[in-house]
């Protein structure tokens, strides 16, 4: 490709049969050479400067090459990135199973080197049977708002909520009373598995993602119902809904079940009320001297306040109206309390209509978030 250079004078010559035995013919294109105060002496030593412009030296590279197709065909199983498809690859001499088992090792040494951050962000996700005698909500966390409501993590939250829901079903324990996760947490199906999929997301988006909660609600298959509600919902298109505050309620019928679907209108209407109103117990008979005591010393630190009613006495009436749901006023009712309203529904569909239990769940409660200091994070980042 180019033409042949002559030596102009000695030390040109010296260079181009030096460069000639140290790299062979050809080795360089469009070389071009030039000397700063050059020298040759009788034992043949070279000073002063070579400027070689536009250096291509042939290469010879013992890594194993990589088909385009591969990569597209891993990107598609795993959904990993390119750079990361292709170091698979590579480690694994171009064999896609292999590949797939060394991403997924990769995956879970992000997830560990990432267990410690704390997530309090994220989901709830509820779902009820078509029978509605059985529910359950789940709580998957992240560490932000905005992978929260990412669509993969939006779909890892809806699969696992699902899967609770089949082992709930199985007449697996996957919640209350005791909250348990063993089973949910070891799912794995032919097409999901829990501890895979979660990993699979933490590598994906760059944040600790933890199955913090479940729980489930079931009632009698021949007159209950479960009532839900889920506040603050996300829109994803799934069989379970997804928000920030969900809550289940199952509702006994001793009438005819003609009125069933009555009933359940009545359930779901319940279930909101107990989101907006926070009730803590069922009846006023489940509220022992400690929690009234706890209550007090709720009150009498309120009352230190500069701006509270000094007049105001503790009244253990008024705590009852306020956190017993039956003796809370039903707000889409007026103002009839709860009880008041199931007796005239009772009375009106031919039959007792009666609560059972209620679960009412808020994403991140009870989390203690990790205040950060931006200003100093830079000042850090930059001393």
């Amino acid at each position: 490709d180019t033409k042949p250079i002559r030596a102009r004078n000695i030390n040109h010559y010296f260079v181009m049969s030096l460069l000639s035995n140290l790299i062979g013919k050809n080795q360089f294109r469009k070389l071009s050479f030039s000397t700063e105060k050059p020298s040759f002496s009788p034992n043949f030593s070279f000073q002063g400067k070579i400027k070689i412009n536009e250096w291509k030296k042939r290469s010879y590279s013992t890594e194993v090459k990589v088909p385009i197709e591969s990569i597209k065909q891993l990107r598609q199983r795993t959904l990993a990135g390119y750079s990361d498809c292709k170091a698979a690859l590579v480690a694994e001499q171009n064999d896609l199973e292999k590949a797939v088992e060394w991403l997924k090792k990769k995956g879970s040494l992000k997830a560990a080197k990432k267990a410690d951050r704390v997530a309090a962000d994220g989901i709830l996700g509820l779902i009820t049977n078509k029978e509605r005698t059985k529910g359950v909500i789940t709580e998957l966390n992240c560490e932000t708002d905005f992978v929260s409501r990412g669509e993969r993590f939006s779909k890892l939250s809806s699969e696992i909520t699902e899967a609770a829901l089949l082992l709930n079903e199985e007449g697996k324990q996957v919640g209350t009373p005791n909250n348990t996760l063993d089973q949910l947490t070891q799912y794995n199906s032919s097409s999901f598995s829990v501890a895979d999929s979660i990993t699979d997301v933490i590598t994906k988006l760059g944040e600790n993602v933890k199955l913090r909660r479940s729980f489930s609600l079931s009632t009698d298959p021949q007159k209950g119902v479960i009532g839900s509600y889920v506040h603050r919902v996300q829109e994803f298109n799934s069989p379970a809904k997804l928000g920030k505050i969900a809550s289940l309620i199952a509702v006994e019928f001793e009438g005819d079940q003609k009125h069933r679907e009555n009933v359940i209108q009545l359930s779901n209407k319940l279930a909101t009320h107990v989101v907006g109103f926070n009730p803590q117990f069922l009846h006023s008979k489940d509220i022992t001297e400690k929690d009234f005591s706890a209550f007090e010393a709720a009150f009498n630190k309120e009352q230190q306040d500069k701006l509270a009613d000094k007049n105001k006495k503790f009244n253990k009436q008024r705590v009852i109206e306020d956190v017993v749901l039956l003796e809370q006023e039903f707000s889409l009712f007026g103002s009839k309390k709860v009880k008041d309203v199931l007796a005239e529904e009772s009375k009106k569909l031919g039959g007792n209509i009666s609560i059972t239990s209620f679960i009412k769940v808020t994403c991140g409660e009870g989390i203690e978030k990790k205040e950060e200091d931006f200003a100093k994070e830079v000042e850090k980042m930059i001393q």
